[in-house]
Protein backbone atom coordinates (compact mmCIF):
# COMPACT_ATOMS: atom_id res chain seq x y z
CA UNK A 1 0.00 0.00 0.00
CA UNK A 2 1.37 3.42 -0.93
CA UNK A 3 2.29 5.97 1.76
CA UNK A 4 -0.22 8.44 0.35
CA UNK A 5 -3.06 5.93 0.70
CA UNK A 6 -2.00 5.06 4.26
CA UNK A 7 -2.02 8.78 5.10
CA UNK A 8 -5.47 9.13 3.53
CA UNK A 9 -6.87 6.28 5.65
CA UNK A 10 -5.20 7.61 8.80
CA UNK A 11 -6.42 11.19 8.24
CA UNK A 12 -10.05 10.07 8.14
CA UNK A 13 -9.56 7.37 10.82
CA UNK A 14 -10.76 4.68 8.43
CA UNK A 15 -10.70 1.20 9.97
CA UNK A 16 -13.27 -0.70 7.93
CA UNK A 17 -15.26 -0.64 4.70
CA UNK A 18 -18.30 1.14 6.22
CA UNK A 19 -16.15 4.00 7.51
CA UNK A 20 -14.44 4.13 4.14
CA UNK A 21 -17.81 4.80 2.45
CA UNK A 22 -18.91 7.34 5.09
CA UNK A 23 -15.96 9.71 4.58
CA UNK A 24 -16.65 10.26 0.91
CA UNK A 25 -17.21 13.85 -0.14
CA UNK A 26 -16.54 15.33 -3.54
CA UNK A 27 -13.18 16.61 -2.36
CA UNK A 28 -11.68 13.48 -0.83
CA UNK A 29 -13.25 11.27 -3.51
CA UNK A 30 -11.28 13.25 -6.09
CA UNK A 31 -8.17 12.90 -3.95
CA UNK A 32 -8.56 9.13 -3.80
CA UNK A 33 -9.30 8.96 -7.51
CA UNK A 34 -6.08 10.87 -8.21
CA UNK A 35 -4.09 8.41 -6.11
CA UNK A 36 -5.65 5.45 -7.91
CA UNK A 37 -4.88 6.94 -11.33
CA UNK A 38 -1.33 7.71 -10.23
CA UNK A 39 -0.91 4.13 -9.02
CA UNK A 40 -2.23 2.74 -12.33
CA UNK A 41 0.09 4.99 -14.33
CA UNK A 42 3.09 3.77 -12.32
CA UNK A 43 2.05 0.12 -12.35
CA UNK A 44 4.33 -2.16 -14.34
CA UNK A 45 2.31 -4.99 -15.85
CA UNK A 46 3.84 -8.39 -15.32
CA UNK A 47 4.08 -11.03 -18.03
CA UNK A 48 1.19 -12.97 -16.52
CA UNK A 49 -0.98 -9.80 -16.40
CA UNK A 50 -0.37 -9.23 -20.09
CA UNK A 51 -1.09 -12.85 -21.00
CA UNK A 52 -4.35 -12.91 -19.02
CA UNK A 53 -5.50 -9.56 -20.46
CA UNK A 54 -4.62 -10.79 -23.96
CA UNK A 55 -6.59 -14.04 -23.64
CA UNK A 56 -9.55 -12.23 -22.09
CA UNK A 57 -9.57 -9.88 -25.06
CA UNK A 58 -9.17 -12.49 -27.81
CA UNK A 59 -11.75 -14.88 -26.29
CA UNK A 60 -14.24 -12.17 -25.25
CA UNK A 61 -13.97 -13.13 -21.58
CA UNK A 62 -14.17 -10.73 -18.65
CA UNK A 63 -11.57 -10.98 -15.90
CA UNK A 64 -14.35 -11.96 -13.51
CA UNK A 65 -15.26 -14.89 -15.78
CA UNK A 66 -11.61 -15.82 -16.25
CA UNK A 67 -11.02 -16.18 -12.51
CA UNK A 68 -14.39 -17.79 -11.81
CA UNK A 69 -15.15 -21.50 -11.48
CA UNK A 70 -17.13 -21.44 -14.71
CA UNK A 71 -16.77 -24.52 -16.93
CA UNK A 72 -18.02 -22.84 -20.11
CA UNK A 73 -15.84 -23.94 -23.00
CA UNK A 74 -14.74 -20.49 -24.20
CA UNK A 75 -13.70 -19.50 -20.66
CA UNK A 76 -11.76 -22.73 -20.12
CA UNK A 77 -10.01 -22.22 -23.47
CA UNK A 78 -8.84 -18.73 -22.45
CA UNK A 79 -7.72 -20.03 -19.05
CA UNK A 80 -5.85 -23.04 -20.45
CA UNK A 81 -4.02 -21.12 -23.19
CA UNK A 82 -3.01 -18.47 -20.65
CA UNK A 83 -1.74 -21.26 -18.40
CA UNK A 84 0.42 -22.68 -21.19
CA UNK A 85 1.93 -19.28 -22.00
CA UNK A 86 2.56 -18.35 -18.36
CA UNK A 87 4.19 -21.74 -17.79
CA UNK A 88 6.45 -21.24 -20.81
CA UNK A 89 7.30 -17.62 -19.99
CA UNK A 90 8.05 -17.74 -16.26
CA UNK A 91 10.00 -19.75 -13.69
CA UNK A 92 6.90 -20.11 -11.54
CA UNK A 93 6.01 -23.45 -9.97
CA UNK A 94 2.75 -25.17 -10.93
CA UNK A 95 1.28 -24.13 -7.56
CA UNK A 96 2.23 -20.48 -8.11
CA UNK A 97 0.66 -20.49 -11.57
CA UNK A 98 -2.44 -22.06 -10.04
CA UNK A 99 -2.73 -19.11 -7.65
CA UNK A 100 -2.46 -16.68 -10.57
CA UNK A 101 -5.13 -18.48 -12.59
CA UNK A 102 -7.76 -18.23 -9.87
CA UNK A 103 -6.76 -20.60 -7.11
CA UNK A 104 -6.31 -23.77 -9.15
CA UNK A 105 -4.21 -26.64 -7.81
CA UNK A 106 -0.97 -27.85 -9.38
CA UNK A 107 -2.64 -30.92 -10.93
CA UNK A 108 -5.08 -28.68 -12.82
CA UNK A 109 -2.20 -26.57 -14.16
CA UNK A 110 -0.27 -29.65 -15.26
CA UNK A 111 -3.38 -30.97 -17.01
CA UNK A 112 -3.99 -27.62 -18.73
CA UNK A 113 -0.46 -27.40 -20.14
CA UNK A 114 -0.51 -31.00 -21.40
CA UNK A 115 -3.99 -30.55 -22.85
CA UNK A 116 -3.03 -27.46 -24.83
CA UNK A 117 0.12 -29.09 -26.20
CA UNK A 118 -1.86 -32.18 -27.22
CA UNK A 119 -4.53 -30.06 -28.91
CA UNK A 120 -1.87 -27.99 -30.70
CA UNK A 121 -0.71 -31.24 -32.32
CA UNK A 122 -4.08 -32.46 -33.57
CA UNK A 123 -6.62 -29.61 -33.63
CA UNK A 124 -6.28 -26.80 -36.17
CA UNK A 125 -8.64 -24.50 -34.21
CA UNK A 126 -6.61 -24.66 -31.01
CA UNK A 127 -3.39 -24.38 -32.97
CA UNK A 128 -4.75 -21.15 -34.49
CA UNK A 129 -5.76 -19.85 -31.03
CA UNK A 130 -2.30 -20.47 -29.58
CA UNK A 131 -0.49 -19.15 -32.67
CA UNK A 132 -2.60 -15.98 -32.51
CA UNK A 133 -1.73 -15.43 -28.84
CA UNK A 134 2.00 -15.92 -29.54
CA UNK A 135 1.79 -13.53 -32.48
CA UNK A 136 0.14 -10.82 -30.37
CA UNK A 137 2.81 -11.24 -27.69
CA UNK A 138 5.59 -11.20 -30.25
CA UNK A 139 6.29 -7.45 -30.21
CA UNK A 140 7.45 -7.59 -26.59
CA UNK A 141 8.19 -11.28 -26.06
CA UNK A 142 10.01 -13.78 -28.26
CA UNK A 143 7.79 -16.87 -28.57
CA UNK A 144 9.85 -18.46 -31.36
CA UNK A 145 11.33 -21.24 -29.23
CA UNK A 146 7.94 -22.21 -27.80
CA UNK A 147 6.43 -22.36 -31.27
CA UNK A 148 9.35 -24.47 -32.46
CA UNK A 149 8.92 -26.93 -29.58
CA UNK A 150 5.18 -27.15 -30.16
CA UNK A 151 5.70 -27.83 -33.85
CA UNK A 152 8.30 -30.48 -33.06
CA UNK A 153 5.77 -32.22 -30.85
CA UNK A 154 3.19 -31.94 -33.61
CA UNK A 155 5.53 -33.44 -36.20
CA UNK A 156 6.62 -36.48 -34.21
CA UNK A 157 3.56 -36.86 -31.92
CA UNK A 158 5.68 -37.75 -28.89
CA UNK A 159 4.48 -37.88 -25.32
CA UNK A 160 4.54 -34.43 -23.76
CA UNK A 161 7.49 -33.50 -21.57
CA UNK A 162 6.37 -30.11 -20.36
CA UNK A 163 9.74 -29.27 -18.81
CA UNK A 164 10.96 -28.82 -22.39
CA UNK A 165 8.61 -25.83 -22.65
CA UNK A 166 9.89 -24.00 -19.58
CA UNK A 167 11.64 -20.72 -20.43
CA UNK A 168 10.72 -20.86 -24.12
CA UNK A 169 9.16 -17.37 -24.04
CA UNK A 170 11.68 -14.60 -23.38
CA UNK A 171 11.36 -10.85 -23.15
CA UNK A 172 12.79 -8.96 -26.07
CA UNK A 173 15.62 -6.54 -25.26
CA UNK A 174 14.34 -3.02 -24.71
CA UNK A 175 17.53 -1.44 -23.43
CA UNK A 176 18.73 1.70 -25.15
CA UNK A 177 22.36 1.22 -26.14
CA UNK A 178 24.60 4.17 -26.90
CA UNK A 179 27.12 3.39 -29.61
CA UNK A 180 30.24 4.97 -30.92
CA UNK A 181 31.86 4.31 -34.29
CA UNK A 182 35.14 3.00 -32.93
CA UNK A 183 36.67 -0.31 -34.00
CA UNK A 184 36.65 -3.29 -31.62
CA UNK A 185 34.83 -1.63 -28.69
CA UNK A 186 31.81 -3.14 -27.00
CA UNK A 187 29.09 -0.89 -25.65
CA UNK A 188 26.63 -2.58 -23.31
CA UNK A 189 23.92 -1.05 -21.10
CA UNK A 190 25.04 0.10 -17.68
CA UNK A 191 21.99 -1.47 -16.02
CA UNK A 192 23.18 -5.04 -16.40
CA UNK A 193 21.46 -5.83 -19.69
CA UNK A 194 22.96 -8.50 -21.89
CA UNK A 195 22.81 -6.60 -25.18
CA UNK A 196 25.66 -4.78 -26.82
CA UNK A 197 27.38 -3.96 -30.08
CA UNK A 198 30.82 -5.06 -31.25
CA UNK A 199 32.40 -3.04 -34.04
CA UNK A 200 34.94 -4.90 -36.15
CA UNK A 201 37.10 -3.58 -38.95
CA UNK A 202 34.58 -4.65 -41.59
CA UNK A 203 31.53 -5.75 -39.63
CA UNK A 204 29.11 -4.94 -36.84
CA UNK A 205 27.87 -7.61 -34.40
CA UNK A 206 24.73 -6.97 -32.34
CA UNK A 207 24.25 -9.33 -29.40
Amino acid sequence: MSNSLIQFLDRYRIKNYREFLNVFTNENAKELQRMIIEKEENYVYSFEDKVIDLLCRTHDVTRKQFFSRSRERFIIDARYIATLLIYAGTNYSLSKIGQLIGGKDHATILHAVKKMVDLYQVDSIYRAYIDEAMLLLDKEYDCGTLKQRLNERRAIRTSVKILDLKGTITRRATDVIEVQDTANIVFAPDNGGSGGILFGAHSVCVF
